[in-house]
């Protein structure tokens, strides 16, 4: 299955009636476990199907074009995750045919209902960095006072950061670079041992994530270049988020950039959780590592 992320917008202005010389017809199966397919046939040569498809909560923020697989004999099957859209309810399921040219034909607007069963939240290591989240500051917060060895660092709150600011801006800078703020926040913890510190890299840096620190005294990149306050805090969040966006993907970053080593990247060498073992980190068990942490929350 190949995700096609095109925004609906750009993707409607092409659509018109198809010729009467096509006669399509595409059904919707029911779910099996988090899975559901679309089998459209009677499509002509030439053409794909595409898919779009968007849960109904909070309109379509989750909106994703699926590319149909061409099974022969004018039939084409395209097979709908719907754990990754991370939310149960009404989903809307659309139909295209597309020509060589871009044009898009309708064929069928309907939908399925989706309980809550079939939404699975486990994070496996084959659980993209990218991609929507559906956790809070409070979720986050929640899973530090359960997990975390020691308390909130009194170090940050002097700075004017409580536990509950600085899980919010985990998820405020993972969604404004479109990284998982649960796969981001564990990673920090996995990092500075649920932020205990203690290695080469210090807490007075607030470098969560180890940039820079290459071992033998090396510390790392210093975040309190922007302030050792609230602002140097952010800041070295935004730079971990950047950095992890470097290693999952290939897209531009929306803000400016903060890391230091973002251009050093193999950039989308590491889609998933797994692809940071031996890479962000030479342990072979370090996704696994995050991976139990992202599943405390």
């Amino acid at each position: 299955m190949q995700l096609v992320g095109i925004a609906s917008a750009q993707r409607d202005s092409g659509v018109t009636s198809y010729p009467s010389t096509l006669s399509p017809n595409a059904v919707i199966n029911p779910l099996q476990g988090n899975i559901f397919t679309v089998i459209t046939s009677n499509v002509p040569d030439g053409f794909n199907v595409l898919v779009p498809v968007w849960s109904e909560q909070n309109g379509q923020d989750d909106l994703t074009w699926y590319l149909s697989a061409n099974v022969g004999n004018g039939n084409h099957i395209a097979t709908i995750d719907v754990s990754l859209h991370h939310v149960a309810g009404i989903y809307a399921v659309h139909v295209y045919l597309q020509d060589v040219a871009g044009n898009l034909y309708p064929v069928l607007a309907s939908g399925i209902d989706v309980p809550a069963s079939a939404i699975s939240t486990k994070v496996t290591v084959n659980t993209p960095i990218m991609g929507l989240s559906s956790v809070t500051a409070a979720d986050l917060s929640n899973m530090y006072v359960a997990h975390s060895p020691i308390a909130f660092p009194d170090y940050y709150v002097a700075r004017g950061v409580s536990l509950g600011q600085f899980a919010q801006m985990y998820v405020e800078e993972a969604a404004a670079e479109g990284v998982r703020a649960d796969i981001a926040f564990s990673q920090a913890m996995e990092e500075t041992g649920f932020l205990k510190f203690g290695g080469d890299v210090q807490i007075s840096q607030f470098n969560f994530a180890g940039l820079g620190a290459t071992g033998g005294g090396v510390r790392g990149e210093d975040f309190t270049q922007y302030g050792d306050n609230a602002n140097g805090i952010r800041m070295g969040i935004r730079a971990q988020i950047q950095h992890l966006k470097a290693y999952a993907s290939t897209d531009p970053l929306n803000q400016a950039c903060v890391d230091a080593r973002f251009n050093y990247v193999s950039r989308g060498k590491a889609p998933t959780i797994n692809g940071l073992s031996g890479t962000w980190a030479a342990d072979t068990s370090y996704a696994p590592k995050i991976v139990t942490i992202c599943n405390y929350i």
